[in-house]
């Protein structure tokens, strides 16, 4: 079933939209949550908080593209599940040190889901990310938005852990001054 036929369900209040949307994108959005949080159970039950927001986000929203949409919804909610486990605890972990490597290009943690909800910022972000050689933005994506460890995308592109680095040390630089160029940068953080 395509993307607009399960939109429509959802816009009918069928209960046969959630079916579809689990059948086709479940394990995509498993997948991004289980990178998050870890535990199958915590997972599992992130999952069903994404698919009741879905429910309860369209109507009055038509995502234009439901895959980004339920990644999104995903993302957002395991991020969350994430913080509210590990706010007590003091070990870094890969989200930590992502977003400490992003540090000088977007806001803290505390505002992130506001930054980048902007439209601007999103768009920004889309063109900065097109503008990137296809290996290049699979390593930044891996890093900042699956948030696997350098050692993880090393064994998954063949690249050694040295050469990541500055390759994502390049591409945060570029980032930070096309942020700049648009005005969108946070400079003081």
């Amino acid at each position: 079933m395509g993307d607009n036929e399960i939109i429509e369900l959802f816009w009918q209040r069928s209960e046969d939209a959630v079916n579809n949307l689990k059948r086709k994108y479940g394990a995509l959005c498993r997948t991004v949550i289980f990178g998050i949080l870890y535990s199958p159970e915590d997972a599992e039950e992130c999952e069903n908080e994404v698919y009741f927001k879905v429910w309860s986000s369209i109507p009055p929203k038509r995502p234009l593209d439901l895959a980004a949409y339920i990644c999104q919804i995903a993302r957002r909610l395991a991020l969350d599940k994430y913080r509210y486990y590990h706010r007590q605890k003091r070990n870094i972990t890969e989200i930590e040190l992502a977003a400490a490597e992003l540090s000088g290009c977007i806001p803290s943690n505390d505002h992130i889901d506001e930054y980048l909800d902007n439209i601007t910022v999103e768009n920004t972000l889309n063109d900065f990310l097109k503008t990137l050689s296809k290996r290049d933005r699979i390593i930044f994506l891996r890093r900042y938005w699956f948030f696997d460890s350098i050692k993880e995308i090393s064994a998954l592109t063949g690249i050694n852990e040295n050469t990541l680095k500055v390759i994502l040390h390049r591409a945060r630089k570029t980032l930070y001054k096309v942020l700049i160029k648009e005005g969108v940068a946070i400079e003081e953080l």
